[in-house]
């Protein structure tokens, strides 16, 4: 399948928004609210939030190099996209026990524990409902890690969904994708596990 895929940027928001605003949830309305937005905020701010205030914050992330990620394209169309960026730029995985950067080891009692060095964060996959299943998340992912490599980062991690019963749900991806990218699991949470890989 030829896919090309690409940073986004100020460049391709238009198409970032178009792919927001009519294909990524066509099968999901009820999250088409969310715009990527959900990591940036902790849930005093989140919860009242509209659609309309999600859509203007990601536009202002994407304009200001905040919100980083990568679109897939087939024939010029967007249709995949992930949303990965430094870990410190999402507020809420720097305020969740056992999500903060210091130290060797996560501990869920501690949250100042943490891995060494600089990590790249993987928060959410969306791809087009009729594209699913033919290997485009796996060629983000990839994408993710080349790159990660080659701006300094020293590892990539990810949080798959324990126990998710639905394409929604595996919003993270599902564990077998960053099993199978040599990733490890390091930890895990009631709701999800972290899967890291060092660069």
């Amino acid at each position: 399948m030829d896919v090309s895929i690409k940073p986004v940027s100020a460049d391709n928001l238009e198409d970032w928004l178009s792919f927001f605003d009519k294909d990524a949830f066509s099968d999901n309305p009820d999250w088409s609210f969310c715009y990527c937005g959900f990591y940036f905020f902790l849930d005093d701010v989140w919860n009242v939030k509209t659609k309309e205030e999600n859509r203007a914050d990601a536009i202002n992330h994407i304009k200001s190099g905040k919100m980083q990620g990568y679109l897939a394209y087939q024939e010029g169309k967007v249709v995949g996209w992930v949303n990965a960026a430094d870990r410190l730029s999402f507020e809420r995985l720097c305020s969740q026990p056992g999500f903060l950067e210091s130290g060797e080891f996560r501990i869920p009692e501690d949250p100042s524990s943490g891995p060494g060095g600089s990590g790249k964060a993987i928060v959410c996959y969306l791809i087009r409902p009729d594209m699913r299943g033919r290997g485009i998340v796996s060629a983000l992912l990839a994408r993710v890690v080349l790159d990660a490599a080659a701006e300094g980062f020293s590892y990539v991690e990810a949080y798959p969904v324990n126990h998710a019963s639905s394409c929604a749900e595996h919003y993270h991806g599902p564990a077998s994708l960053y099993e199978k990218a040599g990733f490890q699991k390091v930890l895990s949470f009631p709701e999800v596990d972290v899967w890291r890989k060092l660069l």
